[in-house]
């Protein structure tokens, strides 16, 4: 038995960037070999539009129009959600490859990349996972994936000759966890333009079939910003299939924005960290032997203690200004010199920058009743210096001075 890792991340997100997501955490913190000499091997999916192959600061009249193709297609990527089927399909191949019966799977995301496990998990439920010897059925096992008309008893009618038995789950493999940071809603496509509908015309086929888990999910864990309010980033939450009785779910809600779960940039990595601790300590509580050494991680990288109320940084800001500085960052990294090729991309980047700046809405997210509230947002509350009381979190469930002092644990939330 072995224990096989897929680990997707966000948007314009990869391994290089200097302040890493909590997928890459995930991915660095993994051991090779557990303590009981079981293998973790981990797969890791740079998050779409990402375009890490390139140097920052390379100069585009030097490196000619194929590479200024491709940094175009890095800002479509992120902004349209360019690549997305390849991500799933790249993710399910590895599965594919490299599963034997009895193999433990666990996939984790943030944002799209969320979104990229999530459908994954979709597709295993659709389709079952194809046999290496019949991995050339990938791209018809997608598509029926994707055909909504499709019945999963009439995919798998299809498909079962060519996939891994597996009489406990109807020839499908079972997924031991799914764990997300910030599931969001589709591909998260803003309408840009007045007249064309892009938005609808992509996220119809990227809309998840059903946000409840699906059978063959054992263990769900999910964190969830409190604080986001954008259009473009609606969370996508997760609900236990009423189906299944011993299915555990737990959904939890963090202090901040979207990236303040997921991290990704300097302003947002202490607060994300909340997420992480939680999530590991989750593994362990709901009785999982995926390995993790946080010493594996770099000093910058260190875990311990980030989640006390006094350390928290603002995560409450304006969306809108940061958005258009984000855009703004991301097109001056990528793009170095070449005034003639610049010309060629200002009617794309002036299209992307405005949607960034339209993508800021006003709308809390409803929190379930079930779901947890996490302790660093009634810390947050009582002892930082900060005016934070997020009006979608009812008095009723924060946490009492007295119940936060009294037991010091990152899996402390209230209902």
């Amino acid at each position: 038995m072995k224990r096989l890792i897929v680990c997707c991340d966000g948007t314009w997100q990869s391994l290089e960037k200097d302040y890493p997501t909590n997928v890459v955490k995930t991915v660095k913190s993994i051991t090779p070999i557990d303590s009981q000499g079981i293998h973790q091997v981990v797969y890791y999916d740079e998050g779409i539009g990402s375009q890490s192959n390139i140097s920052k600061e390379e100069d585009l009249t030097k490196i000619g129009l194929g590479h200024l193709q491709s940094k175009v297609e890095a800002i479509a990527g992120g902004a349209f959600g360019m690549g997305i089927d390849k991500n799933i399909k790249d993710a399910y191949r590895f599965l594919s490859t490299n599963y034997n019966p009895g193999d433990e799977i666990y996939l984790f995301g943030f944002s799209r990349g969320s979104y990229t496990v999530r459908s994954l998990a979709g597709m295993l439920s659709q389709c079952g996972l194809l046999k290496r010897e019949h991995l050339n059925e990938i791209h018809h096992a997608y598509e029926l994936y994707r055909d909504k008309t499709q019945s999963e008893s009439t995919t798998m009618e299809q498909l079962r000759p060519f996939c891994q038995p597996n009489e406990e789950y109807d020839d499908r493999v079972p997924i031991t966890l799914l764990a997300c940071y910030d599931t969001v809603g589709s591909l998260g496509i803003p309408n840009i333009f007045d007249n064309i509908h892009i938005d609808k015309l992509i996220n119809s086929r990227y809309a998840f079939h059903d946000t409840k888990l699906s059978k063959i999910i054992k263990k769900a864990l999910h964190a969830v910003a409190v604080d986001e309010d954008r259009d473009t980033f609606s969370v996508t939450l997760m609900k236990k299939n009423p189906e299944v009785k011993d299915q555990i779910l737990r959904q939890v809600w963090f202090p901040g924005g979207h990236g303040c779960v997921g991290g990704g940039t300097k302003r947002e990595s202490l607060l994300s960290n909340n997420a992480l601790l939680w999530m590991i300590a989750s593994i362990k509580d709901i009785g999982l032997n995926l390995e993790f050494d946080i010493n594996l991680l770099s000093d910058d990288e260190k875990l311990e203690g980030e989640y006390e109320g006094e350390q928290l940084t603002d995560a409450t800001f304006d969306y809108n200004k940061q958005a258009e500085k984000q855009v703004e960052k991301e097109i001056t990294d990528q793009i170095k010199g070449g005034a003639d090729q610049f010309k060629l991309l200002t009617g794309l980047i002036s299209t992307i920058k405005q949607a960034a700046m339209n993508a800021a809405g006003q709308t809390l997210r409803e929190i379930p009743a079930d779901d947890g509230i996490h302790r660093s947002v009634s810390e947050r509350l009582h002892y930082s210096n900060l005016d934070y009381h997020p009006k979608n979190v009812s008095s009723e469930r924060i946490l009492s001075r007295e119940q936060l002092e009294s037991d010091d644990s990152i899996l402390l939330t209230s209902q």
